[in-house]
């Protein structure tokens, strides 16, 4: 018996444009902007940035998944609408249970990252095109790095020395001075010795204890 052929469907589409006048919308731009204004993003302040959805994302054979990606329109997008970027995000992961509205902020901050101007090196301002628009770039990440090669070897490098050290602060917080010592937590004695503040000791074991629980965990 010849089997009936299956209907036809279109093809899927991967990508859709996360419109700012629905509920949903709303709200993740007002979370965009809100972690756009903050100080270490004001470089790209002036830019005009549009979220998308992507539905196609998935693990590779790593077992790694894409959860962002910020792209730059080329000088063809921009004769179509105004956006200087456009930040791409993983559907299925920005509404997993599991995810947190920390985790969906921190992929935002991260995909801003991305995003910086186009300076001039003689002037040191920002490059503008033909009719007066800002011209925009994009940002490597300040760390490539396996984990393998820092557990074996630790901070070898300097990169990767300034990203172990904002982890620790991040989990930890870093030195604040209680004002008896000098801002590296050193109170100076006579005959030119120094000596390690109380409130540097405190601090210092903060770090140690969430040292160990990271040592543990891994």
């Amino acid at each position: 018996m010849r089997r009936a052929p299956k209907p036809k469907t279109g093809k899927k589409v991967a990508y859709k444009l996360i419109d700012a006048t629905t509920a949903t919308g709303a709200a993740m731009y007002a979370r965009l902007e809100e972690e756009l204004a903050r100080d270490h993003h004001a470089d790209v302040q002036s830019a005009s940035f549009a979220l998308a959805w992507c539905t196609s994302w998935k693990p590779d054979v790593d077992g790694r998944v894409v959860l962002g990606k910020c792209r730059r329109s080329s000088e063809l997008d921009r004769e179509f609408h105004r956006y200087d970027f456009v930040i791409l995000l993983n559907q299925a992961w920005w509404y997993d249970l599991g995810v947190t509205d920390q985790m969906r902020v921190a992929i935002l901050d991260h995909e801003l990252c991305h995003a910086a101007p186009a300076i001039d090196e003689r002037t040191g301002e920002q490059k503008l095109d033909e009719r007066g628009r800002r011209l925009w770039r994009m940002r490597k990440h300040d760390l490539e790095e396996f984990v393998g090669v820092a557990h074996r070897h630790g901070t070898y490098k300097r990169d990767v020395e300034l990203f172990y050290r904002a982890l620790r602060e991040a989990a930890v917080g870093g030195f604040v001075s209680c004002g008896a010592c000098n801002r590296h937590g050193f109170i100076e004695l006579e005959g030119n010795r120094m000596q390690r503040c109380e409130c540097w000791q405190v601090w210092q074991s903060r770090v140690d204890g969430a040292e160990s629980k990271v040592a543990v965990a891994s």
